[in-house]
């Protein structure tokens, strides 16, 4: 926590290009994007936090990025992996994505399936302590059984049920495997004071 960047640092969502927000869209939901900020540690990115805490985030950049850590993530969901690639398993490559990220108040994320490129996602949780712990990421189950997203679009909570939330509290995380079914979301950060800080690791196929 000692080395947590300035918010400086941090560039909001849609002024990173990581999330496009239509014409159609009210303004609440650009308003909403634009309270999620993020520094790629996978990225030359990392180059931006302050001298003074730059080589720690290297080396945890470093640490995650590795093939034993990627392997171990992989491996908590392996029998989905196997399911999803496969005789090629042994062909696909895969490569991390891994951003520290901040939510400010008044973030919110609608329920979504996330980007078809993930394999697995990890969210490793950095509150100061466990004051705010319904801050954490929610999973939700369609109404529809037969509701299913291949990826992209966020959607209604009123189509859907919250079946857990995670707590946001310290030394804890969620990870989820991706899937056309796996829809996961962030309740109204509703309160001024409240802040969100996380590290999100993404396993993408290369």
């Amino acid at each position: 926590m000692r080395q947590m960047p300035g918010q400086s640092v941090f560039k909001n969502l849609v002024d990173r290009g990581d999330v496009v927000v239509g014409d159609h869209e009210p303004p609440e939901v650009r308003d909403s994007y634009s309270r999620r900020f993020a520094i790629s540690l996978h990225t030359d990115e990392i180059q931006q936090i302050e001298n003074s805490k730059k080589e720690f985030w290297l080396e945890i950049r470093n640490l995650i990025i590795s093939d034993d850590v990627i392997r171990t993530m992989l491996r908590v969901f392996a029998p989905h992996v196997t399911e999803r690639f496969g005789d090629r398993l042994s062909q696909i490559r895969f490569k991390p994505w891994v951003d520290l990220v901040r939510d400010k108040s008044r973030f919110s994320l609608g329920p979504h399936s996330d980007t078809p490129r993930n394999v697995v996602v990890f969210l490793f949780y950095l509150p100061e302590n466990a004051a705010n712990k319904h801050l954490g990421t929610s999973v939700y189950v369609p109404k529809d059984p037969s509701f299913s997203c291949p990826g992209g679009p966020h959607h209604s909570r009123e189509l859907f049920n919250c079946s857990y939330t995670a707590d946001y509290v310290p030394n804890s995380a969620i990870g989820f495997f991706k899937s056309d079914d796996s829809f996961h979301g962030v309740e109204t950060v509703s309160q001024d004071n409240e802040t969100r800080n996380l590290i999100q690791i993404s396993i993408q196929e290369m």
